[in-house]
């Protein structure tokens, strides 16, 4: 029974993980969305050129930041983009973290193996010396990582939210 247990436990794991990086895709569905909106009058194909060759999502943050400075009020900048341009940065740094994690379990001081998790590998030396491996803030288990499914699907809420806010004519066209 114990062995059904523990499948279940890791089947359940998965599940979260899958869900928190379904939710991650959304969240970059959106961010070119509003790209598309700041970017409203270019041709599609050289918006979605420029956006898709960019291959870091932390310069595509960047990139947007920048852009919404020119694109916005200051008012809408500082009230309503930089706040969320900031969740998006950490939201960008958790979701680098779990992408680039191993399924871990530890053996607790009694001996028992602890609950699985995602965490970073223990053949990744960088995050040993970093102290990654034993930061709990680098440990995603079934129920960090479902919160962390939340975080992202209210991120896109928001990215939703204020891109029919302040680009309400914008229609991004899916028939290229």
């Amino acid at each position: 029974m114990e062995s059904q247990s523990s499948q279940n436990d890791l089947d359940y794991l998965f599940q979260t993980f899958g869900r928190a990086l379904a939710h991650w895709s959304s969240v970059e569905h959106r961010c070119y969305v509003f790209y598309y909106a700041l970017m409203s009058g270019a041709n599609p194909h050289l918006i979605s050129v420029n956006w898709h060759s960019i291959q870091s999502f932390d310069n595509k943050i960047t990139l947007l930041d920048r852009c919404a400075m020119f694109a916005i009020s200051r008012t809408a900048y500082a009230d309503g983009w930089s706040p969320l341009v900031k969740r998006l940065r950490s939201a960008s740094n958790e979701r680098n973290i779990i992408a680039h994690s191993s399924i871990m379990s530890r053996v607790l001081e009694d001996g028992i193996p602890s609950p699985l998790y995602f965490g970073p590998s223990i053949l990744d030396a960088t995050a040993k010396i970093r102290g990654r491996l034993e930061n709990s803030n680098h440990k995603y288990s079934a129920e960090r990582l479902s919160d962390l499914a939340e975080k992202f699907e209210t991120l896109v809420g928001d990215l939703v939210s204020f891109t029919e806010i302040h680009f309400p004519q914008a229609r991004v066209d899916f028939a290229y």
